[in-house]
């Protein structure tokens, strides 16, 4: 990976036995020796999946317009947000909002580009989408959750990951 540019996988969860019908949206960024940079999650009202997941990679492009860097790579765990970002697809009109959020932040990037990516190749993120269980907000840069180091100590080795 390019030394500028900044790597983050991005996911979106739905819940319906802890606190009712909630999602969350987290992201992790990882450096070109894959180790863990910083990770981030946001509790989100019923929405579809579909917002859980741009809403994840809003997260993380606000979270790098704030640190001011200007290159960047999204990988996404879902075919269609990637898709919708980078124009192959109409965004439907239930995601217009997160969508126009989104499109707002990539203008302010020097370069950004958008992947897809399959869930076995993003359990960092989907780890943390989690913690919307927990908190309504959550930024790690430092002291992060054993689990979270495991994962990615385990992902470093190439340790196969089977999902369902």
């Amino acid at each position: 990976m390019e030394l500028d540019w900044k790597r983050f996988n991005c996911s979106g969860k739905m819940c319906e036995e802890i606190r009712g019908d909630i999602g969350g949206a987290g992201f992790s960024l990882r450096d070109e020796n894959g180790d863990i940079l910083a990770a981030g999650a946001i509790g989100l009202g019923v929405d579809s999946i579909l917002i859980h997941k741009l809403e994840a990679i809003k997260e993380a492009l606000v979270f790098a317009k704030l640190k001011g860097w200007e290159r960047i790579k999204v990988r996404i765990d879902s075919k269609l947000a990637a898709d919708i970002l980078n124009s192959k697809i109409d965004c439907p009109w239930k995601a217009l909002v997160v969508y126009s959020d989104i499109k707002d932040l990539i203008s302010y990037f020097k370069e950004l580009t958008i992947f897809f990516v399959y869930r076995q190749c993003n359990q960092t993120a989907d780890f943390v989408a989690n913690y919307f269980k927990r908190v309504d907000k959550v930024i790690f840069e430092s002291n992060f959750p054993l689990d979270l180091l495991r994962i990615v100590e385990e992902d470093k080795r190439g340790k196969l990951t089977v999902r369902v």
